[in-house]
């Protein structure tokens, strides 16, 4: 049971920093080709706005 919680502890934890780091270099990488900031954080913004008007 112990090894069991220690794996997925340990498998959540790549899985965070493999996500994180997935959507910086895809924002550095997007930034190098000259795509403009609004553009890279708009999925975030619209993630916000969904999530908002979904809590009314």
């Amino acid at each position: 049971m112990l090894v069991e919680l220690g794996l997925f502890v340990l498998g959540f934890a790549f899985l965070v920093f493999g996500a994180n780091r997935a959507v910086t270099s895809a924002g550095d990488l997007a930034l190098y080709y000259g795509v403009s900031p609004f553009f890279i954080g708009g999925a975030t913004i619209a993630g916000l706005t969904t999530g908002l008007i979904s809590a009314v």
